[in-house]
């Protein structure tokens, strides 16, 4: 019987993704595939891929938060206090940049709820927009409906002009 680990990286080896994007976790796991197939399985380490969240606050006042990598279990309380330092010293309008996320799992969409809400309850109210052009991520997006409540776009300058604006 195979572990769960050779079975994950041999369907990841085998998956091909409709947009023909090969995400770093598909990378990693057809390579970690490759390696157990050997019978390598000690050699081969699953950490996660690196993550980063910057902060920025650009013309207009717009606080910006650029993530990158997972977005996930693991990663989320980096980005919960990213969140909460913008949140605190921000002004009125944050900016998520998705741009180079490569995946987001439910604990980071509740974390952008979360944010979305605690923009919206402030006096004078606040605005908030995300910016994902990567199709699975944003796929991740819609199917919670976030989109019908928090603006997505696919440009960050076109997000950027929405919350300027």
């Amino acid at each position: 019987m195979e572990s769960p680990l050779v079975r994950a990286a041999t369907l990841a080896f085998q998956y091909r993704d409709p947009s023909g994007v090969l995400t770093q976790y598909r990378k990693k796991m057809v390579r970690a595939a490759v390696l157990l197939r050997r019978g390598k399985e000690r050699l081969y380490n699953l950490s996660s891929v690196p993550f980063e969240v910057a902060s920025d606050v650009v013309d207009g006042g717009v606080h910006v938060l650029a993530v990158c990598g997972e977005l996930d279990l693991e990663t989320s309380p980096r980005f919960k206090e990213a969140l909460e330092g913008a949140l605190e010293n921000g002004g009125a309008s944050l900016l998520i940049d998705l741009t180079e996320c490569e995946f987001i799992d439910s604990t980071g969409v509740a974390l952008i709820v979360e944010a979305w809400h605690r923009i919206k309850e402030r006096d004078g109210g606040g605005q908030m927009a995300l910016c994902c052009p990567n199709a699975q991520v944003r796929r991740v997006l819609e199917i919670t409906g976030l989109e019908s409540s928090i603006s997505m776009h696919t440009e960050r300058d076109d997000a950027l002009g929405q919350l300027r604006g």
